[in-house]
């Protein structure tokens, strides 16, 4: 598994801590970019 250092802005990490559930940050973030990879996919076979 891959590991880096992400900066947010304030304002994402409040509209994170939000929204995320019971999840962590980092569960919140990897399952965010795994549907955002998938939908790109998507909208590329569509076309």
């Amino acid at each position: 598994m891959m590991s880096f250092v992400l900066c947010l802005p304030d304002y994402y990490k409040s509209e994170i801590e939000t929204i995320k559930g019971n999840v962590s940050i980092n569960q919140f973030i990897v399952y965010v970019v795994a549907e955002k990879i998938a939908t790109l996919k998507t909208v590329e076979q569509l076309k």
